[in-house]
């Protein structure tokens, strides 16, 4: 009987388990609201306190520079590309050029610089000195 009675005593009752819950709840509380704070006041010090309208609208700059970074970079590109090309056709017709001039310089005979000419203007001609 006697140790009924201190199981008793020293068991909390039902009222103090519930106040006991009630504080731990309470500082669970504060200490997230302190932990909010503690954030703003970290993300105020960085700087990072701008809308979300802010934000977006910074993406969209970057954004936008990073396609005029890319378009400039295929221009040059594309320009360089060109200038490689008229490069090439300009040695080309050169060449051709000179080539036609030594022909016409190894045929002695004005006749035969006439026959030259037509041999490099018609398809069935230029395949007979080829």
């Amino acid at each position: 009987m006697a140790a009924s009675i201190l199981s008793a005593v020293s068991a909390p009752s039902l009222g103090q388990k519930r106040r006991a819950s009630l504080k731990k709840k309470e500082r669970r509380k504060r200490k997230r609201q302190a932990l909010a704070k503690a954030q703003i006041r970290e993300s105020g010090e960085n700087g990072d306190d701008s809308p979300p309208e802010q934000d977006d609208d910074e993406e969209e700059r970057k954004a936008e520079e990073e396609r005029r970074r890319l378009d400039q970079e295929w221009l040059e590109r594309e320009r360089l590309a060109q200038q490689e090309f008229r490069l090439r056709w300009e040695r080309e017709d050169a060449a051709r050029k000179r080539q036609e001039e030594e022909e016409v310089q190894n045929c002695h005979n004005p006749s035969d610089v006439i026959i030259a000419q037509r041999c490099h203007h018609s398809p069935a001609m230029s395949s007979l000195h080829h």
